[in-house]
């Protein structure tokens, strides 16, 4: 079977969008398994519906899968509709964490007819298998899809797909050359064509904020498999930088040391960053030697609060004092940092997140991201707003941790607005950073990448300035 495989458009305040590493796992479950993908990237294409009409002329489908997160929703959902438009006889699935978490919702969507919740590269595949004979979706896992009027929720598959059983991700099916001339998420790339890369699924962390759609179990790549990508990578498309975005890459010390080690005996010479996260205290000395030895310049750590009590509230557990430790260690092996901090949690206090302020302006940290907490479906989080009626703004327009989502009883939604911008004002004031910040400037394309980040995270602020007051 021919299955066309989508990225919607979205535009979510200027977010890079870099390389879509979900769509290509799926494209190459589905070639092993005897059908044949075609992927369609419509981030790339300014008049998207065009080139969609264009493909859809051009090949038979028998199926149609379009993959989104929270913010690319509302554009998954007008892809969907011009899809069911130009070709009402394909069946369309939806898949990825929002439709994972709401498949019910999703399927009421009339363009909606299958949602594959998790993970879904053998469901989507099995899905494929049942279409092309003609059989009943009964027995594919993680299925969910309307009979009648009632809505049928399949079992999910009775264990997760080993790591390395699953094919690199079909890059082949991809104009790589496009995605090495976007902007990534992350941090300003040192070396030529990055490329995003995960090397683990799964946290066994329970953060009230977090999806779980990878599950609660560190499930690894082996060293080996990792390499063998890497190289892939390295010889086949000239990718010299690697951005790692597991959650928990460090979760085992032994392996990460592994991965490092084969990076440095295989000669390959590479960039490496970590701008998803890894945790302060899960790195030691030694393992960051490794690191900067294998090529690392830049890692993100999930701080969230300064606050102790926060900590504890939204159960990160992380001791403030082992970020210390680690930013010590990263500046003494001229490692960049970046620190991420949520503001707005059901029961934080303004002087909560003057704590956090405080707490991130004195820090060794180079840069910092504030977001603000975020209702996701599914999450122990939007549980928590639902069970304390809690006004919330979550709309498909706007779901996205620029935007502040919830009406705390501490902290009015006009009041966490006035402290993000003054949480960004702190912070990049400090003489150290601000000198930084503006030396910056002049290297090559840093100039377009900062004010790509203030449109991003500052004028949501901007725009709304008559709500930003400390009195509110």
């Amino acid at each position: 079977m021919k299955v066309l495989l989508l990225r919607p458009h979205y535009d979510a305040h200027h977010r890079p969008a870099g390389f879509p590493i979900g769509l290509g796992y799926l494209a190459a479950v589905l070639e092993r398994a005897g059908h044949t993908p075609v992927a369609l990237d419509l981030v790339l294409y300014r008049d998207w519906s065009a080139e969609l009409r264009r493909v859809l002329a051009a090949h038979e489908f028998g199926l149609a899968g379009i993959s989104c997160m929270g913010v690319q929703y509302r554009g998954a959902c007008q892809t969907g509709q011009a899809l069911r438009e130009i070709a009402p006889h394909v069946p369309v699935v939806f898949g990825g964490a929002h439709p994972s978490i709401t498949p019910a919702e999703t399927l009421q969507l009339p363009m909606v007819d299958f949602v594959v919740r998790g993970e879904g590269e053998f469901p989507l595949a099995a899905l494929a298998d049942a279409l092309e004979r003609g059989t009943d979706p009964a027995h594919v896992p993680a299925l969910s899809y309307r009979r009648g009027d009632a809505v049928v929720h399949n079992p999910p598959a009775r264990e997760c797909p080993a790591m390395d059983d699953l094919p690199f991700p079909a890059y082949h099916l991809f104009p790589m050359a496009e995605y090495f001339r976007m902007e990534i998420p992350g941090f300003p790339t040192r070396h030529p064509n990055p490329m995003q890369i995960f090397t683990s699924r799964g946290c066994p962390y329970r953060c009230i904020y977090c999806h779980d759609l990878f599950g609660k179990r560190f499930r690894p790549r082996s060293p080996e498999n990792v390499l063998q990508e890497m190289r892939l990578l390295y010889d086949t498309y000239g990718v010299r930088e690697f951005l790692i975005y597991d959650d928990n890459f460090t979760m085992e010390l032994d392996r990460a040391r592994a991965i490092c080690r084969g990076i440095i005996d295989s000669g390959m010479t590479v960039g490496l960053q970590f701008p998803n996260g890894i945790r302060a205290d899960r790195v030691n000395e030694d393992l960051l030697r490794l690191m900067v030895r294998a090529g690392t310049h830049s890692i993100t750590i999930g701080v969230e609060s300064g606050s102790p009590r926060v900590q504890r509230l939204i159960r990160k557990g992380l001791q403030l004092e082992k970020v210390a430790e680690f930013l010590r260690l990263a500046r003494r092996h001229g490692v960049t940092t970046n620190g991420s901090f949520i503001i707005g949690f059901p029961g934080e206090t303004a002087a909560d997140v003057w704590q956090t302020i405080r707490y991130a302006r004195r820090s060794a940290l180079d840069y910092a991201f504030f977001a603000f907490a975020t209702p996701y479906p599914g999450t122990e989080l939007a549980e928590i707003t639902r069970r304390q009626q809690l006004r919330t703004q979550l709309l498909d327009t706007a779901m996205d941790v620029t935007t502040p989502h919830i009406e705390t009883r501490e902290i009015s939604i006009a009041r966490q607005k006035w402290l993000y911008f003054m949480a960004y004002l702190a912070f990049y004031t400090r003489p150290r950073r601000l000198g930084r910040l503006l030396g910056s400037l002049f290297r090559p394309g840093m100039r377009g990448k900062y004010w790509r980040g203030v449109l991003k995270y500052l004028s949501p602020v901007l725009r709304h300035r008559k709500d930003v007051s400390p009195s509110s």
